[in-house]
């Protein structure tokens, strides 16, 4: 398979694609396009450069600008846009503490991935997404990392039994594939990567060589994983959760936040709180 381009890579493919298309290259700022396209393949960069080339015509514009860039870039990220959809108001309410949650629990665990967005609008086969991005390509991934992603999966499900109650928990128009994520990236952390006390093993998805009692150890340990990534998740969320109402209440009215936006209302629920969410490692 092709191997995904790194940042000094999308750049110049981006670049390429704006070649053959009227843009101003003033106010397109590269760099930064390519540092928040992480995983885009070529294919990807060029229908992002496409689809900026549609918006800005639709926005009357003669040439591409970076807005209509961000634009196609985010609809790659989070999916086409649903807006005949309507939702709920309490349907809405649990999403905003779903996603509001996963934000926190991004900036405050250690090795989770930095945020980049926070979106409360139907796209795609989902109501809303929090976003991430890392600031420099990744090559691999630590144990820290892999347990702080598995936290921020499973945190939207935790925070709307804490703070809706089990009756209104919904399936969170995507929900169950954050929870197939996390299921999958603790079997791949014991069958795969060597990372669990079961030992150095790696066991292919066929499972021919495993035995049942073997088979039932990977299971309980899969289980005893989530399990403590829960209690971590709703220590964090009892903690923060005036935080977590504060920016709830602020998504549900811009519908959309920024890294910049997210933070600021973090800080002012908490002014101890780090300025940034970094992975401490990879």
């Amino acid at each position: 398979s092709i191997p995904l381009p790194n940042i000094k890579g999308r750049e110049s493919i981006l670049d390429h694609y704006l070649q053959k298309i009227q843009h101003d290259g003033d106010d397109i700022e590269l760099n930064k396009v390519a540092k928040s396209t992480t995983g885009f393949s070529g294919a990807d960069l060029e229908n992002l450069v496409n689809l900026a080339a549609v918006r800005a015509v639709s926005c009357e514009q003669e040439a591409v600008k970076h807005e209509h860039m961000e634009y196609a870039r985010d609809r790659i990220i989070f999916g086409t846009e649903k807006k005949n959809l309507i939702i709920p108001n309490d349907l809405k309410k649990s999403l905003s503490y779903h996603h509001s949650a996963q934000a926190i629990i991004a900036h405050y665990t250690d090795g989770a991935m930095p945020i980049f967005k926070l979106s409360l609008l139907p796209r795609g086969q989902s109501i809303g997404k929090l976003a991430q991005m890392p600031e420099e390509d990744v090559v691999s991934y630590t144990r820290k990392n892999i347990l702080a992603a598995i936290d921020v999966a499973i945190a939207g499900k935790v925070a709307e039994e804490i703070l809706m109650g089990t009756e209104k928990l919904t399936d969170g128009f995507g929900c169950g594939e954050e929870i197939k994520k996390a299921t999958n990236m603790a079997y791949g952390y014991i069958k795969n990567y060597g990372m669990a006390d079961l030992g150095f093993l790696y066991i292919d998805g066929q499972g021919d060589q495993t035995s049942e009692k073997y088979k039932a150890q990977i299971d309980a340990k899969v289980m005893e994983m989530l399990a403590e990534a829960k209690g971590r998740v709703k220590h964090l969320i009892l903690e923060h959760k005036e935080t977590i109402f504060a920016l709830s209440t602020q998504l549900l009215e811009s519908e959309t936040l920024g890294k910049e936006e997210i933070v600021k209302i973090i800080k002012e629920k908490d002014p101890e709180a780090k300025l940034e969410s970094h992975p401490k490692s990879h």
